[in-house]
C-alpha cells in the first residue's frame, strides 16, 4: 500500500503510481511538486480507508474518490523556456561574437526548444538536464557539442535567474558529471626558441608562392595570429607609422569580427616587413590585370585583403610551415 513519484523517461512531468492491495493507477503531472502533495493526500486517505470496505471489493478507483483536490499553492510568475529564450537572445546578441550568436541560436533552435518550449522554467530540474545531454551523447554528438549545449543552458538561466529572484538554481551546474568527459589540458602555448626559428625561415624564404611566403613572415615579424594576419586589409595598414590595426579575424574559411575585444588592437610592423608587403601587393595587382581583373584597377578588398591573397590551397600549406592545424574546408 502507498505512492510512489518518479520522473517520466522519454517525456516531461511525473509520474504519481498507487499501488492498493492488488490494484496500481496511474497519474501524470506536470511538476515532482504536485505529484508529491496528490500523493501525500492519497496516502492519508489509503492508511484512513475502511479495511472492511476493501475485504467485501470496494475498487482503489472508489477509494480515491475521497481524496479532495489537491490545489497546489500560487506559484510565481516564471515565463516558459521558449517565452524567455527569444528575448534573452536578443539581449545578448550584442555582447556575443557572431560566431557565438549563431551557435546559441542554432543550439536554442534545434536542440532545447523542442524539449522544453512549452514548459515553464522552474519546472526544468538537473535531472532533465541530464537526461537530455545522455540522449544527445546515445545520437553520438561529441563533447564539445555536449559542453556548447549545456553552456547555453547555464546561460540561459544565469540571466533568468537574475531576472526573477524565485529561480534559485541553475539546473546546468553539475549536470555533465559522469556524462561529459573532462577536457584533456591544453599544452601552454610556446614561442619558438632561436634554433627552431634559424631552421624555419629558410625554409619559409624558399617557399614558391610568395603569398604564403610573405604571410609566414609577416606572422613572425608581428606575432600575430594567423586568422588576424589574413583578415588584414590595406586599408588599415600605416605604411607610415609602421604599424597595423587588427579589427578582423579569417577562420573556417569565414570572415569574421576579432577572436576577443582585447583582440581589437595596434600592431608594429618593421620597415622592412612593409616594404616586402608593398612588393607583394604589386606582384598581385600585376596577375590580376595579366588575368584581366576589371577589380584589381580599383584596390578593391577583394585584391587588397591579406584573405584574399592565398588560393584554395594555398592556405593549409602556409598552416603546414608555420606548424599549425589547418582551418576546415
Amino acid at each position: 500500500m502507498g505512492c510512489t513519484v518518479h520522473k517520466r523517461k522519454r517525456r516531461p512531468g511525473w509520474l504519481l503510481t498507487i499501488h492498493w492491495r492488488n490494484q496500481r493507477k496511474t497519474k501524470t503531472f506536470r511538476t515532482r511538486r504536485q505529484a508529491e502533495a496528490t500523493a501525500a493526500r492519497i496516502e492519508q486517505v489509503l492508511a484512513d480507508a475502511d479495511l472492511a470496505s476493501v475485504e467485501s471489493g470496494t475498487e482503489l478507483r472508489e477509494l480515491l474518490r475521497q481524496t479532495a483536490p489537491v490545489t497546489a499553492p500560487k506559484r510565481p510568475d516564471v515565463p516558459t523556456l521558449g517565452e524567455f529564450a527569444g528575448q534573452w537572445l536578443a539581449d545578448k546578441a550584442g555582447s556575443w561574437s557572431s560566431g557565438t550568436a549563431r551557435a546559441r541560436e542554432t543550439f536554442m533552435r534545434l536542440h532545447i526548444k523542442p524539449e522544453w518550449g512549452s514548459m515553464r522554467l522552474d519546472d526544468i530540474d538537473q535531472p532533465a538536464v541530464r537526461g537530455l545531454l545522455r540522449d544527445k551523447k546515445a545520437e553520438g554528438k561529441s563533447a564539445a557539442f555536449l559542453r556548447s549545449l549545456l553552456a547555453t543552458v547555464s546561460g540561459l538561466y544565469r540571466s533568468a535567474m537574475r531576472d526573477y529572484p524565485s529561480l534559485n538554481t541553475n539546473p546546468a551546474h553539475g549536470a555533465a558529471e559522469d556524462i561529459i568527459p573532462p577536457r584533456a589540458k591544453a599544452a601552454r602555448p610556446r614561442a619558438w626558441d632561436t634554433d627552431q626559428r634559424g631552421r624555419l625561415l629558410p625554409q619559409i624564404e624558399r617557399e614558391p608562392d610568395p603569398n604564403v611566403r610573405e604571410l609566414l613572415l609577416f606572422l613572425d615579424a608581428t606575432g600575430c595570429r594567423v586568422g588576424e594576419a589574413m583578415a588584414l586589409v590595406w586599408e588599415n595598414v600605416d605604411t607610415g607609422q609602421g604599424q597595423a590595426t587588427i579589427r578582423y579575424s579569417y577562420t573556417k574559411r569565414e570572415l569574421g569580427d576579432a577572436k576577443t575585444a582585447t583582440s581589437t588592437r595596434n600592431i608594429i610592423v618593421p620597415a622592412a616587413t612593409i616594404d616586402r608587403l608593398r612588393a607583394l601587393r604589386t606582384h598581385n595587382e600585376r596577375q590580376a590585370l595579366a588575368a584581366g581583373s576589371a577589380a584589381s584597377k580599383s584596390c578593391s578588398r577583394a585584391t587588397t585583403s591579406m584573405a584574399a591573397l592565398w588560393s584554395g590551397d594555398t592556405e593549409p600549406r602556409s598552416h603546414e610551415l608555420a606548424g599549425v592545424p589547418a582551418s576546415p574546408v
